[in-house]
């Protein structure tokens, strides 16, 4: 009962893969990589987000966005 809960919070807190990848490691006593593809849509935003922010900060710094400007 306590793995089936455990198992359901951190899926929820999306930790769910690392929370199986490390019981199988402990278990088995080999590590299979188990990915969880719900959270890339996160990722992807995620990663447009931090590209979008280092932008602007390199446009307000250099004021172009190549810093290799002569």
């Amino acid at each position: 009962m306590f793995k089936l809960l455990v198992s359901h919070v951190l899926h929820y807190m999306g930790l769910y893969a690392v929370y199986t990848n490390t019981l199988n490691f402990f278990q088995e006593g080999k590590f299979v990589f188990i990915f969880d593809t719900q959270l890339m849509p996160f990722f992807i935003l995620l990663g447009i987000v931090n590209i979008a922010v280092l932008r602007s900060k390199s446009t307000l710094l250099t004021g172009t966005l190549n810093r290799d400007v002569d």
